[in-house]
């Protein structure tokens, strides 16, 4: 196969900002809130990891509820380590996926957990 001529390649054009544009002040407190936020609900994530990986029957009963499609159960038995956050659970046949999300009513974070069982 043979190509006739140059081939075509882009220009980027690339714009000088306007040096006079003034940014608005920032505002850290929204962001420090949810670093606090997040703070706890890394520890929380330890806590449920903590009593799954500690305790065989309580891993051994998510698992059976969850093959069971008991989703009530799930949430229950998962909800016990958690105190600052509430969860929204899903699994499959290969896994558990929590979303832990902050129980304040600004909520200003969440945090996600796969857990691999197959």
């Amino acid at each position: 196969m043979v190509i006739h001529g140059n081939p075509t390649y882009w220009t980027p054009v690339f714009r000088q900002q306007n040096s006079n544009h003034q940014y608005p002040e920032v505002q850290p407190q929204a962001f420090q809130t949810s670093a606090s936020q997040m703070a706890r609900l890394i520890e929380e994530a330890g806590r449920l990891t903590t009593s799954i990986f500690d305790s065989e029957s309580h891993a051994r009963a998510i698992m059976g509820a969850a093959q069971k499609n008991d989703h009530k159960t799930v949430v229950s038995l998962l909800d016990q380590s958690l105190d600052f956050s509430v969860s929204s659970v899903t699994y499959t046949p290969t896994g558990l996926k929590v979303q832990l999300n902050a129980k304040e009513e600004m909520e200003r974070g969440s945090l996600t957990l796969q857990y691999i069982w197959e």
